[in-house]
């Protein structure tokens, strides 16, 4: 379908980014005088739609190409006007409901858009932002998993890792390391954190709260790890037998992570109403 539309356009066969879904259910195509950085423009059925199903406005950019108003402008890409082709996931019907909630399909990828004229007309040219999993919200702050990625690998002992957010009794989450060290390497927890301390391109808040030392990290085919596994595992003794450490607010080092530790902070849970996070 889409290489026809290129043909009647151009009335030639040439190569043209298509980007979308696995599942099939949004798409856009991008043409050669698209807005460099785009992923072309966005077709009438989907929309960018926030939190509260409400449509985000254009992005606005700075002179230097920074996006002002990053919070109302970036949004969840969905297909407003059915699920496409997708049917469902197989036998996770669980899965299937979140993508099609509302008779709508939700991408999980994250985009803003800007405005331009396309063949005389105005059109909503989208720039892809990243996926949800991949963001991390704590006290207020949102950040990408990736940047945080890149800094964890600096360090020395370091060969592969992830990081997510994990429930957190207070609010919002916490965030969640799973690292691979390189063979021969060693965690050692005070130098982890002061290493984390003086990286001078990261908050804070970015610090883990939690990590899990591992083998191997569960991928795909195509390696790419998955973190909705890493996810749904949390912290949880019960789910995860691999060697955890954390630390409390205002600590300055990692300690060893026990069952004991998991039921004091589960009972935190519990007066805070929030337990059913920890299923």
């Amino acid at each position: 379908e889409h290489q026809e539309q290129f043909q009647r356009r151009y009335g030639l066969e040439e190569v043209v980014e298509v980007f979308g879904s696995t599942e099939g259910g949004a798409t856009t195509m991008r043409f050669p005088e698209d807005p460099r950085g785009s992923v072309g423009a966005m077709p009438p059925e989907l929309k960018l739609l926030n939190e509260k199903m409400e449509e985000c406005p254009p992005a606005e950019l700075d002179e230097n190409g920074k996006l002002l108003n990053y919070d109302d402008a970036v949004g969840e890409i969905l297909n407003v006007e059915g699920v496409g082709r997708f049917e469902e996931y197989y036998k996770n019907p669980q899965a299937t409901a979140a993508k099609t909630e509302g008779n709508m399909f939700h991408t999980g990828d994250l985009a803003y858009y800007r405005m331009g004229e396309k063949d005389g007309e105005q059109v909503r040219f989208m720039y892809f932002v990243g996926r949800t999993d991949d963001w991390i919200r704590k006290d207020g702050e949102n950040f990408l998993a990736d940047p945080l990625e890149e800094i964890l690998t600096r360090f020395d002992d370091i060969f592969l890792c992830s990081t997510y957010g994990v429930p957190c009794a207070d609010g919002d989450e916490h965030v969640m390391a799973a690292l691979v060290l390189r063979e021969g390497g060693k965690f050692d927890p005070k130098k982890f954190y002061d290493f984390l301390d003086n990286q001078g391109d990261m908050s804070d808040k970015w610090i883990p709260d939690y990590v899990r030392v591992m083998e191997n990290l569960p991928q795909t085919d195509t390696v790419k790890i998955l973190r909705r596994v890493l996810k749904k595992d949390y912290f949880n003794p019960d789910k995860v037998s691999d060697t955890m450490y954390w630390r409390e607010r205002g600590e300055t080092t990692f300690k060893p992570f026990s069952k004991a530790d998991y039921e004091r902070l589960r009972q935190t849970f519990v007066e805070a109403g929030r337990d059913d996070l920890l299923i």
